[in-house]
């Protein structure tokens, strides 16, 4: 995309679970990943997102900065603005 846009998740509370998952881990095997994508997407299979992607313990006024073109998302109980 020409346009892009970073983001960035404050936690105006959390759960004691909570968590961010933020950014793909280094050395995973990418062309894996899309296959397993794809899969889930198909067969309606479960994707395991932690194979592949970081997960963060967050709490309440947590402040996640997420560069443009990142993977991701909250977890468990996070309440958030961004």
């Amino acid at each position: 995309m020409q346009y892009t846009q970073d983001e960035s998740y404050y936690l105006l509370d959390a759960g004691d679970d909570a968590s961010v998952y933020l950014g793909l881990k280094t050395h995973i095997d990418r062309e894996a990943m899309i296959r397993e994508l794809k899969t889930a997407q198909d067969d309606g299979v479960s994707f395991s997102a932690e194979t592949y992607v970081n997960r963060f313990p967050a709490g309440k006024h947590d402040h996640f900065l997420i560069p443009a073109g990142t993977i991701h998302c909250s977890a468990e109980t996070a309440w958030f603005l961004r």
